[in-house]
């Protein structure tokens, strides 16, 4: 299953929030960074994250102030585990995956079915009998949907 990652920060009074996906991000101060920070201590192209299925690999770019995870040095590519402490330069990031509500997730699955079944019934009316039976496979398209949104999600 695919994640969406987190960096969290305060420092200095400034908050910082990225969230980021599978792929390569270059962390930075600089404009051409993927995940940008602008902090006095971090370089313009300071750190890469490699997001796979085995996790994050961090690596330092050669920056000026330097890259540590959960207080060690990065002087290689260092895989991280699920939750730890990233420094960059001197920001400190909570680094985890993005934590999401099973319920909301739930919700909105039951709420694309029932926008499904919506596409199949017009005003109490189906389609078939609105529009004749060109309209055959959309209405089984809507029911099939809906059906699949309701197994995924477990509803």
């Amino acid at each position: 299953m695919k994640r969406t990652w987190q960096l969290t920060s305060t420092a200095e009074g400034a908050t910082f929030d990225l969230r980021f996906g599978y792929g390569v991000h270059t962390l930075g101060s600089g404009a051409g960074s993927d995940l940008r920070v602008s902090h006095p201590t971090v370089s313009r192209s300071h750190a890469r994250l490699t997001c796979t299925d085995d996790g994050i690999t961090v690596e330092d770019l050669g920056s000026t102030n330097g890259t540590a995870v959960d207080g060690t040095p990065v002087d290689g590519p260092v895989v991280v585990a699920d939750h730890a402490a990233l420094k960059v330069g001197g920001v400190i990031f909570e680094l985890g995956p993005l934590q999401t509500d099973d319920a909301e997730n739930r919700l909105f699955g039951l709420f694309l079915a029932l926008v499904s079944l919506g596409h199949v019934n017009f005003r109490g009316t189906s389609f078939w009998t609105r529009f004749g039976r060109r309209t055959a496979p959309l209405v089984f398209s809507g029911y099939a949907v809906a059906v699949m949104t309701l197994i995924l999600v477990g509803v």
